[in-house]
């Protein structure tokens, strides 16, 4: 079995995540009958970071549809972002 080196590094460069554990896994999935199953380091609190903008992004497409793609790529003051 080989052994992976290049796994990359905790982003030391964020404060909550700088101490890190980044052997830690965990996985939890949950059923849409209300069935948890969790394994590893689920119970293990962490900073989501910016993955969350993932779940901010799946709620918006749940309310406005594809209707969503005309805000996405826009500042919060709603100008459009502008790429170097």
């Amino acid at each position: 079995m080989a052994l992976e080196t290049d796994r990359g590094k905790v982003a030391d460069y964020i404060p909550q995540l700088a101490h890190v554990d980044p052997n830690q896994f965990g996985i939890a999935v949950a059923t849409s009958d209300g069935q948890v199953y969790v394994a590893g380091d689920a119970s293990t609190l962490f900073s989501i970071q910016s993955i969350s903008k993932v779940f901010t992004l799946t709620i918006g497409l749940g309310k406005l549809g594809d209707a969503i793609w005309t805000h996405v790529g826009r500042e919060p003051s709603g100008d459009p972002l502008t790429l170097f």
